[in-house]
C-alpha cells in the first residue's frame, strides 16, 4: 500500500499538514487512496476541533489533554504544543491530567459500592471522589475541569460519575 498522494492531492495534504503541523497516517492514506475523504475528513476534524466556539483554547485543551490520557492516545502531543500556544502552563497541563485521574478512581469506588457496600457504600465514596476531583483540578477553570470529567467518563463508560 502506498501512501504517496494521489494526483492533485498533494496540496490538500499540506493543507492540513498546516493546519495541524503534522499529518498522520489516515491523512497520508486518504490523500493516496480517496482525496475527496481527506477533504470531508479535514472540514471535519476543522469544524470539531479547530473552530472556535463555546469554548476557549484553553478550555478546549484541558479537555483534550484529560480525554487523551483517559483513553491513553500519547500520540496527542499537538494539544499539547496548543495548550502551551495558548498560555497554558506546565502545572495547568498536569491539572488537565489529573482530571483523567480523578475520573478513574469512580469506577473503583462503584466497585466497592457492587460488592462490598456493607463496608464501603457509594454514599461515603461519592464524598471522596469528589474531594480527589476537587484536588485535582487545582487552578483549572471549574467549567472546564467539568467538561474534561464529563468527556473521560463518558470514554470510560462510567456514566454513573457524570452524575456528580
Amino acid at each position: 500500500m502506498t501512501d504517496q498522494p494521489a494526483a492533485g492531492a498533494a496540496p490538500l495534504l499540506q493543507q492540513v499538514v498546516g493546519r495541524r503541523g503534522y499529518a498522520l497516517s489516515y491523512h497520508r492514506m486518504f490523500a493516496a487512496h480517496d482525496p475527496a475523504l481527506l477533504a470531508a475528513y479535514d472540514a471535519y476534524y476543522r469544524e470539531l476541533t479547530l473552530t472556535p466556539r463555546a469554548l476557549d483554547p484553553q478550555a478546549r485543551e484541558v479537555v483534550w489533554i484529560a480525554l487523551q490520557a483517559a483513553t491513553r492516545k500519547q500520540h496527542g502531543i499537538i494539544h499539547l504544543r496548543r495548550a502551551e500556544a495558548c498560555g497554558m502552563d506546565a502545572e495547568a497541563i498536569t491539572d488537565s491530567l489529573a482530571v483523567a485521574a480523578a475520573v478513574e478512581a469512580w469506577p473503583v469506588l462503584a466497585f466497592g459500592d457492587q460488592h462490598w457496600a456493607e463496608w464501603t457504600p457509594l454514599s461515603r465514596g461519592a464524598p471522596r471522589y469528589l474531594r480527589m476531583f476537587d484536588a485535582a483540578c487545582g487552578a483549572l477553570p471549574p467549567a472546564a475541569a467539568e467538561l474534561a470529567a464529563v468527556a473521560c467518563h463518558a470514554a470510560r463508560l462510567t456514566h454513573d460519575g457524570q452524575a456528580l
